[in-house]
């Protein structure tokens, strides 16, 4: 038992149609838009919560990673690290067409959520406006949840609050990892990819 940590579990299945809706060519299929609703999911009391994905190592104490909640400002509800690939800069390949982000986008494989003021900005009402917007043109996600966060945040960038590259370093063949590799020596958490 880990001290001040509680794990619940969720039935995915009674969230499916939140997000089925939405076309995703994402190696994860439905369950990598669960992100999207988890101010609805969660109970209404939690203020809170830091999301991983299933490939994240730490390598240092998650409550300094929960400190960083302290460092929010103003209307900052989502603590992000930018995105280390090329991916959202549209450059990968010829006619390679991302969803809107700013600069490089953000990687939602660590997130740092303020849910009490996620619902009260009214998030589902604009994460749905801005994938129904976004899938006219681009038809289907390529990545999934972080797809949307992105062209949230590309309207939005107020709502973000950058983590350093330590919180979130992306392994992958990809990504421009190295330089946080080359400019960070304490690395916390590693997230290895497949693509």
């Amino acid at each position: 038992m880990v001290p001040a940590v509680r794990v619940d579990f969720y039935n995915a299945d009674e969230l499916k149609s939140e997000v089925s809706w939405i076309p995703n060519k994402h190696y994860s299929g439905i369950y990598g838009l669960m992100k999207l609703v988890l101010t609805k999911t969660l109970p209404a009391n939690l203020e809170r919560v830091i999301v991983l994905d299933t490939d994240i190592t730490f390598a240092t104490d998650i409550a300094e990673l929960w400190a960083v909640f302290h460092k929010f400002k103003g209307q900052q509800v989502l603590g992000l690290v930018e995105n280390q690939s090329d991916w959202y800069l549209g450059n990968l390949w010829k006619n390679h067409r991302p969803w809107p982000a700013l600069g490089r986008g953000y990687n939602t494989g660590v997130i740092l959520l303020l849910l009490d003021k996620l619902r009260k900005m009214k998030w589902e009402q604009m994460w749905r406006l801005t994938a129904e917007r976004e899938l006219m043109g681009m038809l289907s996600t390529s990545l999934a949840d972080q797809d949307i966060f992105n062209a949230v945040i590309k309207q939005n960038p107020f709502l973000v609050h950058q983590l350093p590259c330590f919180w979130n370093v992306q392994l992958s063949d990809h990504t421009r990892s190295e330089q946080c590799y080359r400019d960070v020596s304490d690395l916390k958490v590693e997230e290895g990819q497949a693509a």
